[in-house]
């Protein structure tokens, strides 16, 4: 959500003279060094020559970096509710698991870039490729490595879940299920198979943290021009924004299909997307994406640790060339540590003038208000779309692979014109910070009130004897709207009845539409005594469907519900009853304007953090602020979000004794309490922005009006003392 580009428009003066020319040609006919030149180690290769360049080497890093975000982005995101079936995880516990690449890049980010400033950085960046290929074919190994657990509905063996008759209902009271060693083996939670995925994205996360500032210092030192670096910068973000849009659509591609599809006849697999025994091929992504990867890591190994320095074109003066890009914002300067020490300091004044810089930064009231500002939003950001897969397919109904489509549509344009607009605003308008404070404020408010609207965009929950809706024959008392819900909460969740108390039904969500439109967990719950297979005509052809027959619990078919039903009185079909509720598209609108809102604001509060301190700690507040993010944002928000999720779970799978993935939630608990955290957490940001702008709000730029270019007096020592300022003719954007 970070702004990477930012420009100052100040006069210059550009002066081309003969000298320049005939030194640029001797720069290009000058012996190439060592390390310019490109090959692998001590193998120099002259016909590789003309590839190095700025150009080529961005595009390269921009077709790893786009799959990068692809793999840990959208993939991720798009394959996350069918990775908590396969290895039978809580939300929570997924939760947990997402976050290992953000730890593990604490840890790393720091070192590595700093080894970036004097290794040979391309061939780190061919090898953190490498380590990012490595990592996503880890995470897909337990697909070859341990069987699928249940091939029919969760819940049960796969005994038992495939066998009809094990799931219909014994009047037998000693019927019991009896779990062999096996089954007991992957029941529950299967954190051991889960464990390379932890170890995957971990080799990711190594692997990829530092390429960022790598490319970015690396660019910049091969360049003349220092315009450029904006440039490639910006193309750099501009291409990889494409990642999380290829992960959505590659999840959704890939969950289409079975996870054991090339091992399995079509006879063989009895369940279809969207029903819950479908578990979809979530490895394949990985091995798709992982060899990309590697295929990319390979050219990175052959370019020079320098890229051979052209000289700049000499252009006809322009003053519109001149008055926009006579002088960028050093970009790189913010990946690059400027502590201001000597050499002959030593380390422990490195660390003197580390903890110098930082105690200034966290004394910076407009720094430190605009930064836990966003560190609450990014919390909100990461919670929210670490599960938006998931939401959607449990609140609207729909498969595994149509959700990741859905979220795809919402952020694509949501997120890119959002942040298109910011940087708009910043620029057309020539925001201060007074400026960026307060349209981050104006901005964060409306989106803060339109959030709300998502309260109501959602599905009721469907009728599921037991869990949402009594069975027929409870006697309710008679109730008004007020204590309706009262009522329900104190007889539900129950899964027995008079209609099945004889029945000795396994714990496990097999789910059966009864003639009377009420979805039933299993079979056995409806008091089914006997199946069929009959065949019902679909399209031009015929299905087999099995239909339950003598279902005690199973009512007469209402009035309304005779012309929609073929089954006869008091029988069952496989599968949940259709629901009724066509508010997706109506969602997806809303949460894209919301996303549109909230991403407007992203470059004008980057701008805000970096104009509020000294040009020497840009780096170090940069550093400092990604830091912030990760501990109180990306870190933390999942695993609370995946506890709250967790807590509107209706019927969890229980397998020999031991619970597993949730099965059944509460929607509308699901719906108000997922939105109700997130926008919480969007009220906290707001309060940071109020202090950041109440802090500058007696700057001298007016609200969106353009400002004169201003220097600071001696006196004005801190970005929260008193500020003088000279007016000059020549606008700036500081």
């Amino acid at each position: 959500m970070e702004g990477f580009t930012n420009v100052k428009s100040i006069s210059s003066t550009m002066e081309c003279g003969a000298a320049d020319d005939i030194e640029g040609q001797s720069r290009n006919k000058r012996t190439l060094k060592n390390s310019e030149k490109c090959g692998l180690f001590c193998f120099k290769m002259p016909c590789l020559q003309p590839l190095a360049h700025p150009v080529v080497f961005v595009s390269v890093v921009c077709v790893f970096f786009a799959f990068y975000i692809c793999a840990v982005g959208g993939y991720f995101g798009g394959i996350l509710s069918t990775l908590e079936k396969r290895f039978q995880l809580s939300s929570s516990e997924m939760g947990s698991i997402a976050i290992i690449g953000d730890v593990v890049g604490i840890f790393l980010i720091v070192p590595l870039s700093y080894l970036g400033q004097t290794w040979h950085r391309p061939r780190l960046i061919g090898t953190g490729a490498f380590l990012v290929s490595i990592g996503t074919f880890i995470c897909g190994l337990p697909q070859f490595l341990y069987d699928t657990p249940m091939h029919g509905s969760i819940g049960q063996s796969s005994r038992d879940s495939n066998n009809i008759s094990a799931l219909l209902c014994y009047t037998n009271p000693n019927n019991s299920f009896t779990c062999t060693e096996e089954e007991k083996a992957i029941s529950g939670t299967l954190l051991d198979q889960a464990a390379f995925i932890m170890i995957g994205l971990a080799f990711i996360s190594a692997g990829g943290c530092a390429v960022l500032p790598w490319t970015i210092t690396f660019i910049d030192d091969s360049v003349t021009d220092k315009s450029s670096t904006a440039v490639y910068a910006a193309l750099l973000f501009i291409i990889s924004s494409i990642g999380p849009i290829l992960g959505y659509a590659l999840s959704g591609a890939c969950l289409s299909r079975h996870t054991d599809f090339y091992k399995m006849d079509a006879s063989q697999i009895t369940s279809k997307p969207g029903e819950p025994g479908w578990i979809g091929a979530w490895w394949m992504g990985f091995f798709i994406c992982g060899a990309t990867m590697l295929f990319i890591s390979i050219p990175l190994f052959f370019f020079p640790k320098e890229l051979p320095k052209r000289p700049p074109k000499v252009k006809k003066k322009s003053k519109n060339l001149k008055k926009g890009f006579a002088d960028v914002e050093d970009v790189a300067a913010m990946y690059k540590p400027n502590l201001n020490i000597s050499d002959a300091d030593g380390v422990l004044g490195l660390v003197k003038g580390f903890f110098e810089a930082v105690s200034r930064l966290v004394r910076n009231t407009t720094y430190m208000a605009c930064v836990l500002g966003v560190c609450a939003d990014l919390a909100s950001f990461m919670g929210y779309f670490t599960f938006a897969a998931k939401y959607i397919e449990t609140q609207f109904g729909v498969s595994p692979s149509f959700a990741p489509m859905i979220l795809g549509i919402i952020v694509t344009p949501g997120a890119c014109l959002g942040s298109l607009a910011g940087s708009i605003l910043v620029k057309k308008y020539s925001l201060g910070k007074r400026g960026c404070a307060l349209t981050v404020l104006i901005l964060s408010t409306i989106t803060l009130v339109m959030s709300p609207v998502l309260f109501f965009v959602g599905c009721d929950n469907p009728g599921i004897a037991g869990l949402t809706t009594p069975y027929n024959g409870v006697q309710e008392p008679l109730l008004t709207v007020d204590n309706k819900a009262d009522f329900y909460s104190s007889v539900l969740p129950n899964l027995t009845s008079s209609c099945n108390l004889e029945c000795a039904c396994a714990h496990g969500y097999n789910p059966v539409c009864g003639s009377d439109g009420i979805t039933y967990v299993s079979p056995c719950h409806a008091g089914c005594q006997d199946s069929e297979v009959i065949k019902v005509r679909k399209g031009d052809g015929f299905e087999n469907i099995t239909v339950y027959l003598g279902c005690q619990c199973v009512a007469q078919t209402p009035p309304e519900l005779q012309p929609l039903t073929s089954l006869p009185m008091g029988s069952a079909q496989k599968g949940e009853c259709r629901r009724q509720c066509s508010m997706i598209w109506l969602y997806a609108s809303a949460a894209m304007i919301v996303l549109f809102l909230n991403f407007s604001w992203s470059n004008p509060s980057f701008m805000l953090h970096l104009r509020a301190v000294e040009e020497n700690d840009r780096s170090i507040s940069m550093g400092f602020a990604s830091l912030l993010f990760k501990v109180t944002g990306f870190i933390p928000a999942p695993i609370y979000f995946g506890a709250m999720i967790q807590s509107n779970c209706l019927m969890q799978q229980m397998s020999c004794g031991e619970f597993g993935v949730c099965q059944v939630y509460d929607l509308v608990g699901f719906r108000l309490s997922y939105h109700g955290l997130m926008i919480g957490l969007k009220a906290i940001s707001l309060v940071g922005f109020v202090v950041a702008f109440w802090t500058v709000r007696n700057e001298r730029q007016r609200g969106f009006e353009k400002m004169d270019k201003v220097t600071r007096t001696p006196q004005a020592k801190s970005a929260n003392e008193s500020i003088e300022y000279t007016h000059h003719e020549e606008i700036s954007t500081l």
